[in-house]
């Protein structure tokens, strides 16, 4: 969503089908958002296990485990700060990314955890799990149950690929979270900034163009009685 902010409305679009029942969200739109994809991880996609799970039936499922408390803290800390910011008027007239994404992001919140994360968070969690179970109970062999601390032995061996030569990635814990996002809130403001210059640019030079017009009248209505009081 990042290097494609237009599939945040689509993403948008996918929430209201769900939750308001706003139009049909089918396997079509599914390949026009994610065919590209050869995987789908994290947010928003995992608000739409039973959707993608039934639009894709021969897909791998990893459900990934993690102790309850240390999630609802980390997302506490981080996920939650950054989605919970309402969108802006400056935003919300411009679309820029930033308002499109605290939109869409409002909306999965508000789909997850009933607009209460601190309240309903855990409860959520637990559901999620559950229903990704029942979703694949039919198919206990295209869902791995994984631990990340367990490497990629685990992992390589379910998706019949060869382990690499090199070390498990430690990433994405909170600090480096939030310098991404530091960095993700940088890049769109330029990126607005860009955007809104040439029109800037055009209004600046409409207000000097009047500015001079209003002068210019108003000069000629000063020499208009000067002249009037002369005859006078």
């Amino acid at each position: 969503m990042i290097e494609n902010p237009t599939d945040l409305d689509i993403w948008t679009e996918a929430i209201a089908a769900k939750v308001a029942g706003k139009g049909e969200f089918t396997k079509d739109n599914w390949d026009g958002l994610l065919g590209h994809c050869m995987a789908v991880t994290d947010l928003p996609c995992a608000a739409f296990a039973p959707e993608l799970i039934a639009a894709y039936p021969n897909a791998k499922v990893i459900l990934t485990n993690r102790d309850i408390d240390s999630w609802y803290r980390s997302v506490s800390e981080t996920t939650l700060q950054h989605m919970s910011a309402r969108p802006t008027w400056f935003g919300a007239i411009f679309r820029t990314d930033s308002w499109r994404h605290r939109t869409m992001s409002n909306a999965l919140f508000d789909l997850m955890f009933a607009s209460d994360f601190p309240k309903n968070g855990k409860a959520a969690f637990r559901q999620h799990y559950d229903q990704v179970r029942h979703l694949m109970a039919d198919r206990p062999q295209d869902l791995l149950e994984y631990e990340v601390k367990q490497g990629w032995a685990p992992l390589c061996e379910f998706l019949q690929k060869p382990i690499p030569g090199q070390d498990f990635p430690r990433v994405n814990d909170i600090e480096e979270f939030k310098v991404w996002i530091g960095s993700i809130g940088r890049y769109r403001t330029v990126k607005t900034m860009k955007t809104l210059a040439p029109m800037l640019f055009s209004l600046g030079v409409l207000c000097v163009a009047v500015f001079w017009a209003l002068k210019r009248l108003g000069q000629k209505a000063l020499d208009g009685q000067s002249m009037y009081s002369t005859f006078q």
